[in-house]
This record gives C-alpha cells, structure tokens and sequence, in this order.
C-alpha cells in the first residue's frame, strides 16, 4: 500500500509515458529489494558457522547477551522509566492537573465499555 502511495509522486506526468515511467520504477524497486534481500540472506546464512566457532565463544556470547539484558534493567530500574502499555510521565517539574498528565496531554482511553452511553 505505502509503494502505491508514494511512486506516483516521483512519476513526471508532463513528460509523459506514465505507465512506462511507473513499470520502471516499480521494475527498479523490485530489482534493489532483491538484491539487498539476497545480501541479508546470504550474510544471515554465514552467521552460525561465524558465531558458533567454539564452546568458548558460544559461552561469551551468552555472557554478552546477559549482561547486556541486565545492564538495562539496571538502567530502567535507576531511572524510573515505564515502558509498560505505553505509559508516559510528564517531566519532572511539570505542574499536572492531578490526574497524573500534564495541561493539554491526551487522556489515555479507559478500558469501561461504552456501550451504556451509545443511544440506539
């Protein structure tokens, strides 16, 4: 949907030869996705025999990959950052109405049903 919606504008109507200029570009984005496709697969395939040299290195991998896990934890915890349901503070110092939000933010959507306050 988005490629339909964006490649006309890069068609040159006075130019004429739409249809062509429209095969052409679609003809051109197909060839670069194939090709960039074909590098990531081709790459993605190397990758185990790469990583996957040895007991050793499988274990720093994992050991990477772990204290990384944990260093953002710490990170968030040190921090107060809610990621969850797409919480959003205001920042620290701003005056808030006393619903938690700051003047003019969106009110975040309840989870009551409205369907008591629809009239048929």
């Amino acid at each position: 949907m988005i490629f339909a919606a964006v490649l006309h504008q890069f068609v040159e109507r006075e130019d004429g030869g739409v249809r062509t200029q429209m095969l052409v570009l679609g003809v051109l984005a197909f060839l670069i996705g194939l090709v960039l496709e074909s590098v990531w697969a081709m790459g993605a395939s190397q990758g185990p025999a790469r990583f996957d040299a040895g007991p050793r290195r499988g274990e720093a991998i994992g050991a990477a990959g772990g204290v990384s896990m944990i260093g953002l934890g710490v990170g968030l915890a040190a921090t107060g950052a809610e990621v969850a349901c797409g919480a959003q503070q205001p920042p620290r110092g701003t005056p808030t109405t006393g619903t938690g939000r700051a003047p003019g933010a969106p009110r975040r959507p309840s989870n009551t049903s409205t369907s008591a306050a629809i009239a048929p």
